[in-house]
């Protein structure tokens, strides 16, 4: 990267928007994660939130970011994604909480499908801030800046992290209020479906970076 004050090679400039584009989409990707996680659903009867089948994105995003940019930055990606995500619930209780204008009707619905009980916050916040920094941790000893396998770092980082964000998760949210067979059983199925999830995605984001390398060996060959 170029330093202060020093123009941008169009290499620098390429990854410095590679970069933003990732933590753009990691940001996001949480916090639609955590506004979907307010619904639970049940498709062939499996019960879950809806969150489980966006989270696991994020830790492969928040992995492409480590090995762009290293932990310091991806470790910082994680820190205000999860400010982020606290500062959208706080505006979601000032919205609840202003008077409605009666003219347009009671507007309860809002308050009701985007004001979940402070627990069910605290555990997607803290489950996810967590489990992200242990992602990155497992992930920089493995890959170790390019030493390692990038796909090696991304399968071991995140067969630690899933687990670590589903428990946390579901023990803050639910263990005061809903029986420890039905949370730990929801939570069980839900640890599966996002290794299933991350598996897939990981196997597509492999797919795509192979082919990606390739076009850019046979442009260089013909040039």
């Amino acid at each position: 990267m170029a330093g202060r004050g020093q123009t941008l090679t169009k290499t620098d400039e390429r990854e410095l928007i590679a970069l933003v584009v990732l933590a753009t989409i990691f940001i996001g990707a949480t916090m639609t994660a955590n506004i979907m996680s307010l619904r639970m659903v049940a498709p062939l009867g499996i019960v879950f939130d809806a969150g489980t089948v966006l989270y696991p994105v994020t830790f492969l995003v928040r992995d492409q970011i480590h090995r762009r940019a290293g932990k310091h930055f991806s470790d910082t990606v994680v820190l205000v994604s999860a400010l982020a995500n606290l500062a959208m619930f706080g505006c979601f209780f000032i919205a609840a909480w202003l008077p409605a204008d009666l003219t347009t009707g009671p507007q309860e619905e809002f308050a009701m499908v985007l004001l979940p009980g402070v627990l069910i916050v605290l555990g997607s916040v803290v489950g996810q801030y967590v489990a992200e920094r242990i992602d990155g941790v497992i992930y920089h000893r493995i890959y170790k800046n390019g030493e390692g396998s990038a796909t090696r770092a991304a399968v071991l980082s995140n067969l630690v992290s899933i687990p670590i964000d589903s428990a946390l998760m579901s023990t803050i949210a639910f263990a005061a209020t809903v029986p420890f067979v039905s949370y730990t059983s929801a939570m069980g199925v839900n640890i599966i479906l996002k290794y299933a999830i991350t598996m897939g995605a990981l196997t597509a984001s492999i797919g795509v970076t192979n082919v990606l390398d390739s076009l850019r060996i046979s442009k260089r060959t013909r040039s």
